[in-house]
């Protein structure tokens, strides 16, 4: 007599159900390719594996990038204006312009003299009155 008991259907149904567990292989959560290797796998090569959480975090780490690029571009934009100009001034216009977008920075410096330093990583600028935009670099900077 076995486990199963004696009806033969049920035996036969058993070793089938045994026969495809150990058989059926799982499949790679990317690319769907059958998996060679161990049981408990999910992927099928390092390749698979990668953009499988590239794809899953993308979506969570888009603003942070999004942010973090306009920043770049801010201070893309005020060092190529530092370097150009020789009084470290230019219209407001030339940055609009180039896509400067005035809402973004990083950290306010205020000076001595009550100016309020609005800084792009290690560029900063402040508007003046005369419709110009004063540029200047972090103090000591390393960069």
């Amino acid at each position: 007599m076995t486990v199963l008991g004696d009806n033969p259907l049920i035996v036969v149904l058993a070793q089938k159900a045994m026969e495809k567990m150990i058989t059926e292989k799982p499949i790679c959560l990317e690319c769907g390719d059958k998996i060679k290797g161990r049981s408990d796998k999910k992927f099928c090569n390092d390749a698979c594996r990668s953009a499988h959480h590239n794809k899953k975090n993308k979506v969570a780490s888009t603003p942070q990038k999004t942010i973090n690029n306009l920043l770049s571009k801010n201070r893309r934009i005020l060092k190529d204006c530092f370097e150009q100009s020789e009084d470290k001034t230019v219209p407001k216009m030339k940055l609009e312009n180039k896509g400067f977008v005035f809402n973004f920075y990083t950290h306010l410096v205020d000076t001595n003299k009550g100016i309020s330093y609005k800084y792009c990583y290690d560029f900063g600028y402040y508007p003046g009155s005369d419709g110009y935009i004063h540029i200047a670099k972090y103090p000591g900077t390393y960069l």
